[in-house]
């Protein structure tokens, strides 16, 4: 799954903020991709965040990429030519199970299960 593990999944989690954990659960419920198209539309109908602040949240994601060892490849690829984001279905269950232990600990406030 590209490097990443539960720990480090838990820890890439714990880093982000309430918008970006949500944004995250859409990506990766969407695995093995999304187009950009898709993920705002359904970023806008499920969480009520605009295509505007949909930008900031995605770049904040990529930000926390950066708190990743350098050997663990990131699990979230943007393809800017066929305009969609890539998500291997591997690591995208190990941020949702990340998603599900954060939100049961009470360090992130849930819109509901990521089992949907």
């Amino acid at each position: 799954p590209g490097g990443i593990t539960a720990s480090l999944a838990d820890r890439f989690v714990a880093q982000l903020t309430p918008a970006a954990v949500e944004v995250l659960v859409v990506l990766c419920r969407h695995a093995p991709e999304v187009t950009y198209e898709e993920l705002q539309a359904d970023v806008q109908a499920q969480l009520g965040i605009s295509r505007a602040r949909l930008s900031g949240v995605l770049t904040s994601l990529a930000g926390a990429r950066k708190r990743l060892p350098r050997d663990v490849d990131y699990p979230i690829e943007r393809d800017k030519d066929l305009r969609r984001y890539r998500i291997e279905p591997v690591a995208a269950e190990l941020l949702l199970a990340a998603v599900e232990r954060a939100r049961a600990a009470g360090l992130v406030a849930g819109r509901g299960s990521t089992d949907a």
